[in-house]
């Protein structure tokens, strides 16, 4: 039990989930489009998954071994292991991860997907021993991160097509529409992950204080880090609007109507409850509503899935 709460199962959980249903019934439906759907194997897809999951765990280990000061103040406990187990975990992790990675990356005939794997752990590394101490800088890096699991996701087929057909797969219109879908769920993360995160510097004060951090709302106060969280929020809202009305060549006010109950209300009730929030609880209540607007934008999936089968009436959708 001390093992799945220090690396944070449930979020780990949610990563996974968030690449396979992707992958599943966004990346490879869109695929058998244009009869391409070969082109993400499962191997791939479980090494791509495994290898985030595992390099997720490890940056979760390290950060726990960081910030054990400041966690006996924010979360009133005590760390679950001894700060040499901690880096050991962390480090074992790491290995595992830069293993699966270095495989992926021989099976797509990528050296830069090898060393985007080896540059994710040490960016988590140097998050919980530097980054996350100064604003804005480590919350940016977090959201950066986020997005990048997203972006590999739909990168890695592509890139799994190029050793089948070559690099002029580059020249057609396929890594276009594939990469439009899933920078839309890239952008989506990285500006909800970074309102997440900010929303957790303020839960995290006190400690942080303690421990000698200049996180973004001690350094420029809390009324100015909630206006900045506010703009965040009010710059995703219609931008996920924009997407749905005038990038996808599908039912666009089905679209409309699923992201303004699901997606968009849940931000707008986190707006209100950040503009009327006076203690640390509110701002954990705001944060909850952050990850099930997330969760709602990953259910979009099922819904492309749906449009994308009545628009190339095809047996490989999902639907």
């Amino acid at each position: 039990m001390h093992f799945f709460r220090l690396v944070r199962t449930g979020n780990l959980f949610i990563l996974a989930l968030s690449q396979l249903i992707l992958s599943a019934i966004v990346i490879r439906p869109l695929l058998s489009t244009f009869a391409m759907d070969t082109g993400v194997s499962a191997i791939s897809v479980f090494l791509l998954v495994s290898t985030s999951v595992l390099q997720a765990a490890g940056g979760y280990a390290i950060n726990d071994y960081f910030d054990r000061e400041s966690d006996r103040i924010n979360k009133k406990r005590t760390p679950s292991y001894q700060p040499q187990t901690q880096k050991r975990i962390h480090l074992y992790l790491t290995l595992a991860s830069l293993l699966t990675g270095s495989i992926l990356a021989f099976r797509v005939e990528s050296i830069a997907l090898a060393v985007v794997f080896f540059i994710v752990p040490l960016s988590l590394w140097y998050y919980s021993s530097w980054l996350k101490r100064l604003p804005f800088v480590g919350n940016l890096l977090v959201a950066l991160l986020t997005a990048l699991s997203i972006v590999l996701t739909g990168l890695v087929p592509l890139l799994e097509l190029r050793t089948l057909y070559g690099a002029t797969i580059f020249a057609s219109s396929i890594p276009l529409e594939v990469m439009k879908i899933t920078l839309f769920f890239s952008l989506f993360a990285f500006s909800l992950t970074l309102v997440r995160e900010l929303i957790k510097d303020i839960e995290d004060m006190p400690g942080d204080r303690h421990s000698g951090y200049r996180t973004l709302p001690i350094a420029v106060g809390l009324t100015t880090t909630r206006s900045i969280v506010i703009a965040l929020l009010v710059f995703t809202i219609p931008v996920i609007f924009i997407f749905t009305q005038h990038l996808l060549p599908f039912d666009n006010l089905t679209a409309g109507i699923y992201m303004t109950v699901l997606v968009v209300v849940p931000l707008v009730v986190t707006l209100l409850r950040i503009l009327k929030a006076s203690e640390q609880a509110h701002y954990h209540k705001a944060s909850v509503l952050i990850k099930a607007s997330m969760i709602g934008g990953l259910g979009y999936s099922l819904l492309y899935n749906w449009q994308l089968a009545q628009y190339y009436p095809i047996n490989s959708c999902l639907f």
